[in-house]
């Protein structure tokens, strides 16, 4: 498997979670915990993946999905992806300056 194959497999677990908050209503994002982690299967290995639901205002949300892999002894490669909730209760995926915020 090449490099890039992996790194669109983590990348594409990071988004379809991403994706699946998509569906929930507004108050199930309003009651989403606050963080936590779970495992993924990706390529045959068990690969953690965590979480972190931030509440900017009461009706303000970004919950976004972190998995990350060695490379190197000491580097990592981080796949991120996310969803934001606005205060009139719309639920969109984070775009990509808003991710960096958490990268």
């Amino acid at each position: 498997m090449t490099r890039e194959s992996i790194d669109a497999i983590y990348q594409r677990a990071v988004n379809a979670e991403a994706q699946k908050l998509l569906a929930y209503s507004p108050q199930n994002i309003v009651g989403f915990p606050d963080y936590g982690s779970f495992t993924a299967f990706l390529a045959g290995k068990e690969i953690p993946v965590g979480f972190w639901h931030y509440c900017i205002d009461k009706n303000f949300h970004h919950i976004f999905f972190k998995a990350q892999r060695k490379t190197l002894v000491f580097m990592h490669k981080q796949y991120i992806s996310g969803i934001k909730m606005s205060e009139s209760g719309i639920i969109s995926l984070l775009s990509d300056t808003e991710l960096a915020e958490y990268d």
